[in-house]
């Protein structure tokens, strides 16, 4: 896959939603990121994985990696830019990694994934291995959070993967997911818990 992420994501990564850090404070209950990291947490403690291991792929700066760290997570972030330009907030928390690619996490090592806006810039030929390497790293019973963009707008030029609602739902059953909850039909919202290991995996020590 392309190393320019501009290239990948669209001219304005950089400069766009990766560097917009819009008033963030460290005990801030009203800022967008502390919002996406509350409505992880409410899900994890329903899905009773909570204040365990926790990666956020395609973290960006890494403020919802920070937020999830003063919540009591063992929070890491996994950034496919630069990371020296995009300067994260937690820089000994967050890793490069590419989701087509062996992301840097062991196996099994998280109880919480989310890949927020993440999935439908990967190519469709790669989802089912991007999707495989979610289920590597997840714990049996873990949970993974996705939202996912299943239409085009110029704003979104830079996505390479528009499918309807249903694909993605076989994808994630493809992959080992069950999905426990789902919502949404331009943007989709999903939590499914890993209840099998990925194909690609069965019987390499599983």
């Amino acid at each position: 896959m392309d190393k320019n992420p501009s290239a990948f994501y669209g001219a304005k990564y950089l400069t766009g939603t990766c560097r917009n850090d819009r008033p963030e404070k460290k005990n801030e209950d009203n800022g967008f990121f502390y919002g996406a990291a509350k409505k992880l947490d409410d899900a994890a403690k329903k899905y009773g994985v909570s204040r365990g291991s926790y990666v956020d792929v395609g973290c960006g700066r890494g403020f919802v990696v920070r937020h999830m760290l003063n919540m009591n997570y063992d929070a890491v972030g996994v950034e496919y830019g630069p990371l020296k330009e995009i300067a994260p907030v937690v820089p000994h928390r967050v890793r490069w990694g590419d989701l087509t690619g062996t992301l840097p996490v062991p196996d099994g090592f998280a109880k919480l994934v989310s890949c927020f806006g993440v999935l439908s810039h990967i190519p469709e030929e790669s989802v089912p291995h991007a999707l495989g390497e979610v289920n590597r790293i997840l714990s049996r019973g873990g949970i993974v959070c996705a939202t996912i963009q299943t239409k085009n707008c110029p704003d979104q030029a830079h996505h390479k993967t528009f499918k309807p609602r249903d694909w993605w739902e076989k994808r994630f059953e493809d992959a080992g997911f069950d999905i426990v909850f789902i919502h949404g039909n331009w943007t989709v919202e999903i939590e499914a818990r890993k209840e099998d290991v990925h194909p690609e995996f069965r019987g390499a020590g599983w």
